[in-house]
C-alpha cells in the first residue's frame, strides 16, 4: 500500500510505530528540548498538535498542564487513548473553524 497522504500513512503504520517506539530517538533528542521550550506549564491549557500516541502529552500532564492532544490519524488516536487513558485525545474536524482559548500550542 502506498499512502496518498499523511493521515493514511500514519493509519497504516500505527501498530508498527507503537511496537518500535522504544527504539525512537525522539525521547532523547526532541522531547527534552520541547519540554524546556514549553517552560512552566503547570495549570496551563496546552494543545499538542500532531500528538501521535501521546508521549509528549503525557509529559505535559505530568508537569501539571491540562492537555488536549490532536492528531489526524485515527489509529494513532486509538493507541494514545489506550496507552494514556487519563488524557484527552481528539481527531480534528477537517474543514471546520474551531475557536479555543489555549495559551500554549506545541
Amino acid at each position: 500500500m502506498k499512502p496518498d497522504n499523511v493521515r493514511d500513512l500514519y493509519n497504516h503504520i500505527a501498530s508498527k510505530y507503537n511496537q518500535n517506539r522504544s527504539k525512537a530517538s525522539n525521547d532523547v533528542t526532541e522531547l527534552p528540548k520541547i519540554l524546556k521550550l514549553a517552560g512552566d506549564v503547570k495549570g496551563k491549557k496546552l494543545l499538542d498538535l500532531g500528538c501521535g500516541m501521546g508521549r509528549h502529552a503525557k509529559e505535559y500532564l505530568d508537569m501539571g498542564a491540562k492537555v488536549t492532544g490532536v492528531d489526524v490519524s485515527e489509529e494513532m488516536i486509538k493507541l494514545a487513548k489506550k496507552i494514556f487513558p487519563r488524557l484527552i485525545f481528539l481527531l480534528p474536524i477537517l474543514n471546520k473553524s474551531i475557536s479555543m482559548k489555549i495559551p500554549l500550542i506545541l
